[in-house]
Order: structure tokens, then C-alpha cells, then sequence
């Protein structure tokens, strides 16, 4: 099957933007690892701010399906399936790769909150917020503001398990989740 040059740029921007962050990532050296020309690199980006939008609506559609299928496969519906939020976390926590929430990078990278790549991250949390309470629904509970306070046990977990390198936080956030949905 072959990949477009726009998919390559796009899958080439994808792992530079995660694994280097946006500002250090130079177009030139998306270009160069997705092996296109600099005339066809413009011809489908105008800009910097192009890619880097198409790469994170394409690392938030990837990560929400992983997301959605690894938890569902993890746990049947009800309680233990949105503990096994944090066991889903956990796997992820121990890849080699691991960056963190390329979401929370770009916020901490984009200071403006106006700009579009904060509004994609927002996007991106409120999705989150909504899987967790749709699982939430399916296990009988029905309380958005649990939802939200379980979407700060995530982010926590990540911050921490990026900032000290220690996979073991997605447990501790699995706790603290089992006593807020009280199990």
C-alpha cells in the first residue's frame, strides 16, 4: 500500500513532535525524516502551525482509540472498568517511548490560550472527561464532576510518572480512584 508524501509528513511530524516537543522541532527536519521535498512539505503545510495541528488531531484520534480499546479489553463494564483506566495507563507508563500527554506538552509549550493547538489540547481533555463518564454511565454512575475529578487523576499520574520516571504512579491514581467511585 502506498502512503501519500502528506501521510508521510504527517506520521514523520507525529514522532518528531512527541518525542522533541513542537518549538524544537524544525520543519526542515520533518521533511527530512519524512523524505519529501521542501516544495511538496509547502505544497500540503503552508505553515509550521498546519502540520503541527493535523499531527495532533492524528495523535488524538490514535490515543483515544488505544485509549477506548485497551481499557475496554482490560475490564468488563461497570467499576473495575474504570480502574482499568490506570492499569491501561501503566502499560503506556512503561513504554520506552513515553513522553507524557503530548497534550499537556503542547500546553506547556503554547503559552497563549487563545492559539488553536491549546484549543486542541482542551478538545482533547474534554474528550477524555466524556470516555470517562460515558464509562462511568455504564457502570450505574452519573456524575460529571466525578468524570472531571478523574480526569485530574490522569493528568496527575502522567505529570508524575514523566517527571520522576515511575510507572508505579498509574497504581497510586488507581487508588485514589477506587475510593472516589468507591470501591
Amino acid at each position: 500500500m502506498k502512503v501519500s508524501a502528506r501521510e508521510k509528513i504527517i506520521e514523520s511530524a507525529y514522532r518528531l513532535f512527541y518525542r522533541q516537543g513542537l518549538r524544537a522541532t524544525q520543519v526542515d527536519q520533518v521533511i527530512q525524516e519524512s523524505e519529501v521535498a521542501k516544495r511538496t512539505f509547502y505544497k500540503h503545510f503552508p505553515s509550521k502551525q498546519d502540520v503541527v495541528m493535523d499531527a495532533l488531531q492524528e495523535r488524538h484520534q490514535r490515543w483515544m482509540q488505544w485509549f477506548t480499546d485497551r481499557v475496554e479489553a482490560l475490564n468488563p463494564p461497570g467499576k473495575e472498568r474504570v480502574l482499568g483506566i490506570f492499569d491501561a495507563l501503566r502499560e503506556w507508563f512503561d513504554d520506552p517511548e513515553f513522553r507524557g500527554c503530548a497534550f499537556l506538552n503542547v500546553t506547556a509549550e503554547i503559552y497563549d490560550a487563545q492559539e488553536p493547538e491549546r484549543e486542541l489540547a482542551r478538545r482533547h481533555k474534554q474528550d477524555m472527561d466524556e470516555k470517562v463518564a460515558q464509562w462511568l454511565r455504564e457502570a450505574g454512575v452519573e456524575d460529571a464532576d466525578l468524570a472531571r475529578q478523574i480526569g485530574m487523576l490522569i493528568d496527575g499520574a502522567i505529570i508524575r510518572a514523566q517527571c520522576f520516571g515511575d510507572a508505579d504512579y498509574a497504581g497510586a491514581a488507581r487508588s485514589l480512584c477506587a475510593t472516589l467511585i468507591r470501591i
